[in-house]
């Protein structure tokens, strides 16, 4: 059988890259779009959001103008000073490669806390590799009343064998401390490294001469 052409070789090569990113490009996160109920208070967040709560305003679902869908988190703090909410979820990571953690935002009115989100990294044992807050992310300026996209790009570094994401409300710089945000459409994407797509790449089409 006639082998292909170093041109058809490379347009297969580019197909099985793509391939590749896209099934890199899968959605980490469980209920991202918030169409299920949160996990209860303090409960480890593997395989779905779990809230927390520095006082008595837990995050919750809420089905008042989500973005997409029937559901999407709401979280107020209503006057209460120096405290904090939000919610958490683990997702599986690999050291060294990269993770866009995205979602969608929006304010309810004068908002004026901290909104917060990060991506934190977790040894074996749990402990943070590198600080807890070193990705924080603060968005409550940006917030409008329409929804809008917020996104980071991070590195797992050397050491991690997890990762957390963590959207948080809090009330730690003073000022009136009230406003509700709705959250929606989370997403966690792990961005694969081109070396790795091209070893997969360079395989494959060896596989592909040898079966011609």
């Amino acid at each position: 059988m006639k082998t292909p052409s170093i041109t058809s070789q490379l347009a297969i090569g580019a197909a099985l890259v793509g391939a590749c990113g896209s099934l890199n490009a899968a959605n980490l996160l469980m209920n991202s779009d918030f169409e299920n109920p949160l996990f209860a208070p303090e409960v480890a967040g593997d395989g779905n959001w779990s809230a927390f709560s520095g006082g008595p305003a837990f995050p919750d679902v809420s089905t008042v103008a989500p973005f997409a869908g029937a559901q999407h988190l709401a979280g107020t703090i209503n006057g209460l000073n120096d405290t904090f909410s939000g919610i958490q979820q683990n997702f599986p990571t690999l050291e060294g490669e990269e993770y866009t953690f995205s979602l969608y935002a929006r304010g309810d009115g004068p908002v004026d806390l901290g909104v917060e989100f990060r991506i934190e990294w977790l040894d074996a044992t749990g402990a943070f590799v590198g600080g807890q807050f070193d990705n924080n992310v603060a968005i409550q300026d940006s917030l409008t009343d329409t929804y809008q996209l917020f996104s980071q790009t991070r590195t797992a570094p050397a050491g991690t064998a997890s990762g957390r994401v963590v959207i948080a409300l809090q009330t730690f710089t003073g000022g009136t401390d009230i406003g509700t945000v709705f959250i929606d459409n989370a997403e966690v994407e792990g961005i694969p490294e081109p070396s790795s797509l091209l070893l997969s790449s360079i395989a494959a089409l060896g596989l592909l001469r040898r079966r011609r």
